[in-house]
């Protein structure tokens, strides 16, 4: 019996503990990418919510969306990042046949650090390499690459409660 009321306060000490250090970092909000001055190709805009340490997202674009789901804490946030829409995939030059098997599957994963200010996100972005034949066309492996630094700015500064506040803050 001991022992049982020992592990329940345990978690729910972790639990605190928690949702306390989440609610120091906030990563809620419109994050826009930061692009080198030579690259002009539109603006990057995710839009980010948080609940205690978990983190939910998602992007617009033509044809579909990309959705963002991970864990933040202490400032750090892990996300992953899926893709959603079969014209997003054959813009880049996948067959139909692929496409089926690439669509919500994972195709990036990020680490950020948000700054002292809280103004930006610094990271890294690891792309994930989909290789595949033409004939018969057949999705053969698909593996990450190295890391590219990555930089986002603070665009705006939401509060998001629920996940479905996401969507609609993204439109």
């Amino acid at each position: 019996m001991l022992l049982g009321t020992v592990l329940i306060v345990v978690v729910v000490v972790i639990f605190v503990f928690t949702m306390a250090m989440s609610s120091f970092y906030s990563i809620s909000g419109v994050w826009e990418k930061i692009e080198e001055e030579a690259q002009n190709a539109g603006k990057e805009r995710i839009s980010l919510g948080q609940f205690g340490p978990i983190v939910v997202g998602r992007r617009e674009l033509p044809g579909g969306h990309q959705s963002f789901f991970g864990v933040t804490f202490a400032g750090t946030v892990w996300l992953k990042r899926r893709d959603y829409g079969s014209e997003i995939f054959t813009k880049q030059g996948f067959p139909k046949e692929i496409v089926k098997h690439l669509e919500g599957q994972v195709s990036v994963r990020l680490r950020l650090r948000l700054s002292k200010d809280n103004l930006f996100l610094d990271g890294v972005f690891i792309p994930y390499k989909i290789e595949f034949t033409r004939t018969p066309p057949e999705l053969t492996a698909m593996r990450a690459l190295a890391a590219i630094p990555r930089k986002y700015r603070r665009a705006e500064l939401i509060s998001l409660k629920t996940p479905i506040s996401v969507s609609a803050a993204s439109k």
